[in-house]
């Protein structure tokens, strides 16, 4: 008999452990393993069968599932990006249960194996491992179950640490764990630089029961109405206040988004990057940027005719290879938001905001981020550093 003692939470970050403590009464049979079958919805089961001998003097084993659940996981990004109302993010979690057996000789010392003699989920009620990391010092078993939004636990799944600023023809993708589906609609006030307000508007979505987002920025912007948009584009236009409510209109969550509608001198980048939570944080970087390229070449020599024109070419490029690089510098910044663009410089995945329909994939080639905040520099200091397109252009071979 196979008995769990302990296993991961129903909703559990899939990069840090997700450990089963697991016992038999057949532990002293002769070959005795313990079989573990991982099952993901999807994909053809079990994706994998592991195997694990009995330890010293003792029935029971710790197992950790976390390396193969995390292959089944991936991001939403472009979904949300390119839509309006609530979106279900499939891709960040991947339902999976686990089947536990036993192997040990017969009586002929033949190994029988004995599986499913008891399970953790199931394929009609699966469990959900995540695409979040938390770091060593801030994990536990509950750390992912901590943000599952509520009227009394007003959380999202991006970064809380400064107050983001958008353009009007910009995009900003918030995420939620609402595992209960408590969102029932979305209010937008427009506010001035007093904090009076201009202006409201107010939309309903799908209820969605899943790790979700919402596209608070240009794409929402265009469903609201003739009047909202006069109001957005007033001078007197501050910022934005939206929030998510249930279905008696009490705040499950709020968020700030300051406007910023002055003419630009420099281009304007606009990244965003996934986070720990598993959710994309944004932010413009609107200081003088310069844009560099990296080009390949590969040559070939001809023999010099005899007789030859002033248009010979003896050296020809049968090979170009290049890469477009741009450094970016930001605006000065605070001790927030220093904080909180830590995550872009450690981030796996990062775009740049071409338009308000085009993503495009990019790297940063710094290996290093020094927090120079005032706190401790004495300075207001901007973030310089170089971004690389994700993506190799080539020239015609002729």
């Amino acid at each position: 008999m196979i008995t769990i003692s302990s296993n991961p939470y129903n909703w559990q970050n899939s990069f840090n452990e997700m450990v089963f403590n697991v016992s038999s009464n057949m532990s002293l049979a002769s070959g005795f393993q313990f079989l573990v079958d991982v099952n993901v919805s999807g994909q053809t089961n079990p994706v994998t069968r592991l195997t694990f001998p009995k330890q010293p003097n003792t029935g029971s084993i710790q197992i950790n599932i976390n390396e193969v659940i995390q292959n089944y996981v991936s991001y939403n990004m472009l979904s949300s990006f390119n839509a309006s109302g609530l979106r279900r993010l499939t891709d960040c979690r991947a339902p999976y249960w686990v089947g536990f057996g036993e192997i040990y000789n017969n009586a002929s010392g033949i190994p029988v194996i004995y599986d499913n003699l008891a399970s953790f989920g199931s394929s009609a009620l699966p469990k959900y491992g995540t695409n979040a990391v938390f770091n060593f010092q801030d994990w536990n078993a509950l750390a992912y179950q901590s943000y599952a939004l509520s009227r009394s636990n007003q959380k999202s799944l991006n970064q809380e640490t400064f107050i983001d600023t958008i353009r009007l023809d910009q995009n900003r993708v918030i995420q939620l764990f609402d595992v209960s589906g408590n969102i029932f609609d979305v209010s937008n006030v427009i506010y001035n630089e007093s904090g009076v307000a201009l202006y409201g508007a107010t939309y309903q979505v799908n209820r969605v029961t899943d790790i979700c987002s919402i596209n608070v920025g240009k794409r929402s912007w265009e469903g609201l109405g003739s009047t909202w948009n006069t109001f957005l584009n007033s001078a007197s236009a501050s910022y934005i206040i939206v929030t998510l409510r249930d279905n008696t209109a009490s705040t499950l969550y709020s968020r700030r988004i300051n406007l910023d509608t002055s003419c630009p001198k420099y281009d304007i980048y606009r990244l965003h990057w996934l986070n720990n939570l598993g959710g994309f944080d944004s932010f413009n970087f609107n200081k003088v940027s310069v844009k560099k390229t990296e080009i390949e070449r590969k040559q070939f020599k001809r023999f010099q005719p005899l007789g030859y024109s002033e248009s010979f070419r003896g050296k020809t490029n049968y090979y170009t290879k290049f890469t477009d690089r741009v450094t970016l510098n930001s605006d000065g910044l605070t001790d927030a938001q220093w904080e909180g663009l830590k995550e872009l410089f450690t981030s796996p995945v990062i775009y740049l905001e071409q338009d308000n329909n085009t993503l495009l994939s990019i790297n940063i080639l710094e290996s290093n981020y020094d927090e120079l905040n005032y706190s401790t520099n004495r300075n207001i200091n901007n973030l310089t550093f170089t971004i690389e397109y994700a993506f190799d252009q080539y020239r015609q071979t002729l």
